[in-house]
């Protein structure tokens, strides 16, 4: 089961006009984060109002959904009763750094092709409960649009099925992803997606589950049983 086309051509024109435009990225904040989030609402009302993307969205009948903060997607579209969630990532892809890909919701969109009923507060019992019970092959995908915080006409678009790497990390699940290596979209069927996200799901689960094994090697005669 591959990915449609016609999902991909509103996220290349996008990126596209993005490149096009003089996007003024913050940096005033000591606080990454912050610069990220106004930097993501900035790129987000860069696309809001800018005519000629309008004008695309119109006449193919896509609405444009901007959600409230700390949703699972920054924006998506929506069209014929088909969601295409999209984060914003900005980040130095010269740097060759790790960025987090925290969106367990987005995993399950992925791997479920339903968006999901629950928030990201979800404890992870519940969660791969869900996940299990209502994976599927589906051809929804959880896009992302990269821009480079050191030349913002630098910019791509990749998707989590199609990622050619994930970086498991025990502290920030479900993984993390290095995106100057994740320029190169890699194409997959479901069950081949599905093996490369879970496995790297389980490497970071694993690498999380190792600080017990390293606390008690050196504490264990410390702690009352």
């Amino acid at each position: 089961m591959k990915f449609k086309n016609s999902d991909h051509e509103a996220i290349e024109y996008i990126t596209k006009k993005l490149s096009e435009i003089k996007i003024t990225l913050s940096p005033h904040n000591e606080d990454g984060r912050i610069n990220s989030a106004l930097d993501e609402q900035e790129i987000i009302n860069q696309i809001a109002m800018n005519n000629e993307l309008n004008d695309f969205f119109n006449k193919r009948g896509i609405k444009l959904i901007i959600p409230k903060i700390r949703h699972w997607f920054d924006l998506a579209l929506e069209t014929d009763n088909k969601l295409i969630p999209i984060n914003i990532k900005t980040t130095y892809i010269d740097k060759g750094r790790s960025d987090n890909l925290n969106s367990k919701l987005g995993v399950y969109f992925a791997l479920t092709g339903k968006a999901p009923e629950f928030d990201n507060q979800i404890n992870w019992s519940k969660y791969f409960m869900e996940l299990k019970q209502n994976m599927q092959p589906n051809n929804e995908d959880y896009y992302f649009i990269v821009i480079n915080k050191n030349d913002t006409s630098d910019l791509f678009w990749n998707s989590l099925k199609q990622l050619k790497s994930l970086t498991p990390n025990g502290n920030n699940l479900p993984f993390q992803c290095v995106w100057s290596d994740n320029r190169q979209k890699i194409e997959r069927t479901f069950e081949q997606a599905k093996k490369f996200i879970l496995d790297n799901f389980a490497e970071s689960i694993k690498k999380r589950a190792q600080i017990e094994h390293d606390f008690f090697e050196y504490f264990e005669q410390n702690i009352d049983n």
